[in-house]
């Protein structure tokens, strides 16, 4: 990144900062049945739940996956197609899994 464009994205980022009363960024709770998220600059909350189906035993990593996809899309760090490097959530067996 040109140096001048990176002084730029900093003082953006501080600017929003300072605006927000030195708060930028998520607080995330971990509570019995998902994750509270609250956005700090805004102050709007978003819930994420483990359980819609108490028979899946997907429901825990299904609510952690949303929320990764929701940091990474909060904080713009997706990217496109067509950029240099963008962040992904993947989901694989472990190495030793022997199931289907």
């Amino acid at each position: 990144m040109e140096e001048n464009r990176l002084a730029e994205v900093f003082e953006e980022f501080f600017t929003d900062w300072r605006n927000a009363g030195g708060r930028y960024g998520l607080e995330i709770i971990r509570v019995a049945n998902g994750f509270i998220i609250t956005d700090l600059q805004e102050g709007e909350q978003t819930v994420y739940e483990d359980v819609d189906d108490y028979t899946s035993a997907d429901e825990p990593i299904n609510a952690m996956e949303s929320l990764l996809w929701f940091i990474i899309e909060h904080f713009g760090m997706g990217g496109s197609s067509h950029s240099k490097e963008r962040l992904r959530v993947i989901r694989e067996p472990g190495e030793r899994y022997e199931g289907e």
